[in-house]
């Protein structure tokens, strides 16, 4: 059996990518709440689910690898998905993420699972 991670993304080159991120999902998660009655979305919810035992991976590239890792050991995934791109951050930090992730994630998480 095939499974997946799916979860919100964004890398940076420091785990300071959080406090510049926080703003544009902040935005986001508060414009979908307020059409389906959620309470409006706080940093102290978004640090928790951040940490290594939330849903978020959102750190520099050793905290999301550690993250990925680890859940692998949980749940034994064969495929992960992230979405980098919640509240409309700019190009330039989004374009960061992705070579982050691509350049230091995904080869270090292949090299640790031998693929």
């Amino acid at each position: 059996m095939q499974v997946c991670i799916n979860s919100h993304v964004f890398v940076g080159e420091t785990s300071k990518i959080r406090d510049v991120y926080y703003p544009y999902y902040s935005a986001q998660m508060d414009r979908i709440g307020k059409s389906r009655g959620w309470a409006p979305f706080t940093k102290e919810a978004f640090e928790n689910t951040a940490r290594p035992e939330g849903a978020y991976f959102m750190g520099d590239p050793n905290e999301v690898i550690d993250k990925i890792l680890a859940q692998h050991e949980y749940f034994g995934h064969t495929r992960f998905t992230g979405q980098m791109d919640v509240g409309a951050p700019s190009h330039d930090l989004i374009m960061k993420s992705i070579e982050l992730f691509g350049d230091k994630v995904a080869p270090a998480v292949r090299k640790a699972l031998n693929k």
